[in-house]
């Protein structure tokens, strides 16, 4: 869990994130706490969908599961 307090673009956070390594970013912005959803994105293909913040843990570990 990572927390830009700089300030910084999402295009920079993003880099940074996949620079590190790391497999999957999850987006909380505005509308996402208005809407109870989070932005799942995946690093290596770029895709990233739209997952309710009840429902990311099964996805999440379903995606990990399957990528090993």
């Amino acid at each position: 869990v990572d927390t830009d307090l700089l300030q910084r673009s999402m295009k920079s956070r993003l880099k940074q994130a996949a620079k590190s390594g790391v497999k999957y970013v999850i987006i909380i912005g505005e509308t996402e706490l208005d809407e109870g959803t989070v932005t799942l994105r995946d690093m290596q293909s770029h895709e990233q969908e739209t997952v309710s913040q009840t429902a990311l843990h099964d996805v999440l570990s379903a995606k990990l599961d399957r990528r090993g």
